[in-house]
């Protein structure tokens, strides 16, 4: 196509995101290409571009792309259980030295009862 005066808009989705394409185009005498779209987007700009390149040499060309992610995403949470163990053995080390006294940072009955809720396969007593 040498140039093109027009618009359209085009939806997709899957059972995790829905997207949404629209497109402005006036007649202008070079290409000038103009794209909006989400950052984790960003990789395929370049394809994109070439693309509507091929199909389109002049005009000014306003693409938007819009993307819904219809599932919440939640991070998963891996504890180091060897880290953590030693960060505890050096926080009652420093404690010891500094206040002569260890540290108990499982004393309190409410985030004891957290932490066992939490990761019931975890004894406290191993921790400490």
């Amino acid at each position: 196509m040498k140039s093109m005066t027009g618009f359209g808009k085009g939806s997709a989705e899957t059972p995790d995101v829905q997207i949404e394409i629209e497109i402005k185009s006036v007649n202008q005498r070079f290409l000038d290409l103009q794209l909006r779209m989400p950052k984790q987007l960003n990789p395929l700009e370049g394809a994109l571009r070439q693309s509507i390149k091929q199909t389109l040499q002049r005009g000014r060309i306003e693409l938007y792309v819009t993307l819904k992610e219809k599932t919440a995403h939640t991070k998963q949470i891996e504890i180091q259980w060897d880290l953590l163990e030693r960060f505890m053995q050096e926080i009652d080390t420093e404690a010891k030295d500094r206040f002569d006294q260890p540290l108990f940072l499982f004393e309190n009955q409410f985030a004891m009862r957290w932490f066992a809720d939490k990761y019931p396969d975890v004894e406290l007593k191993s921790l400490m």
